[in-house]
């Protein structure tokens, strides 16, 4: 499968970390996660690949070293979006 050339980043996608479960990543206002059980073609990719991430359309984040491009809305069907005003409760023993 050949990916579509497009024109430069909508904006900037931070990879932020990586586990044995999947990886992280960032974009202006949402954190997602990608597990590797429903992403297998990240599983066997280094860091260095996975970590050159390019956001070319608002719907689709690609990673050029790999060949593969991920529409936004397949990530999105996970529940592990943290929305930007999501508020830290006190400790416990705090209040």
């Amino acid at each position: 499968m050949e990916s579509i050339t497009r024109g430069t980043d909508v904006s900037t996608v931070q990879f932020t970390s990586i586990s044995k479960h999947g990886l992280w990543l960032r974009t202006i206002d949402k954190w997602f996660f990608i597990p590797f059980q429903d992403f297998p073609g990240f599983q066997d990719a280094s860091v260095s690949e996975i970590m050159h991430v390019r956001w070319p359309d608002p719907n689709y984040l690609y990673w050029p070293d790999l060949g593969m491009e991920l529409a936004i809305e397949s990530i999105q069907r996970f529940p592990l979006l943290l929305p930007e005003s999501r508020t830290v409760p006190p400790p416990v023993g705090a209040r």
